[in-house]
C-alpha cells in the first residue's frame, strides 16, 4: 500500500494571504505534489514564487548581479512556476475534454440497450498455405555451386 500524498491545510485564521501563499510554494517546494493542490492554491503559489523572485537582489541592490545560490533560486522558483502553469493549463483542458464529451452522446450503442440481429465476426484470415487467400511463398534464387558448374 502506498502511503498518503501529503497535503497542505487551507488557509488558517489570522494567517495574510501573502504567508499563506508562503506555505503553499514552501508545501510545493518541499514535496514536489501538485495533486492534492486546489486551483487557487496553485496560483497563489505561483503570486509567491513571483514575489520572491522579485525580490532578489545582490548586496548594492541591483538584481542584474545575482550571486550563485540566488541564481539557484531563481531557477528553483522558475521550474516551481513551469510546474504549476503546466499542472493548471492540463487541468483547464482536461475539464473542457470532459465538459464536452458529456454533452455529446456517444454513437454506438450500449449493451442491451439496441434490441435487433448481432452483426456476424468476420473470420480470421487464412494461416494454412493451401488457402486461395493465402499469400505466395517468396521464391528463393537458384543454387549454384560454388564452381560455376552446371548439370
Amino acid at each position: 500500500m502506498y502511503p498518503p500524498l501529503p497535503t497542505c491545510t487551507a488557509q488558517q485564521a489570522g494567517e495574510t494571504l501573502p504567508e499563506y501563499a508562503s506555505r503553499v510554494l514552501r508545501h510545493l517546494l518541499a514535496t514536489d505534489t501538485t495533486a492534492t493542490l486546489t486551483d487557487e492554491q496553485l496560483s497563489h503559489a505561483d503570486a509567491a514564487a513571483q514575489l520572491a523572485a522579485a525580490q532578489l537582489h545582490d548586496d548594492d541592490g541591483r538584481a542584474s548581479r545575482l550571486d550563485t545560490p540566488q541564481l539557484l533560486t531563481i531557477e528553483t522558483l522558475s521550474a516551481c512556476r513551469r510546474t504549476i502553469a503546466l499542472v493548471l493549463d492540463w487541468r483547464r483542458r482536461d475539464d473542457l475534454r470532459r465538459a464536452t464529451e458529456a454533452l455529446i452522446p456517444p454513437s454506438y450503442p450500449t449493451g442491451g440497450s439496441q434490441g435487433g440481429r448481432l452483426a456476424p465476426l468476420n473470420p480470421p484470415p487464412p494461416h494454412r498455405p493451401s488457402s486461395p487467400n493465402a499469400l505466395p511463398l517468396p521464391s528463393l534464387p537458384a543454387r549454384r555451386p560454388a564452381d560455376g558448374i552446371r548439370f
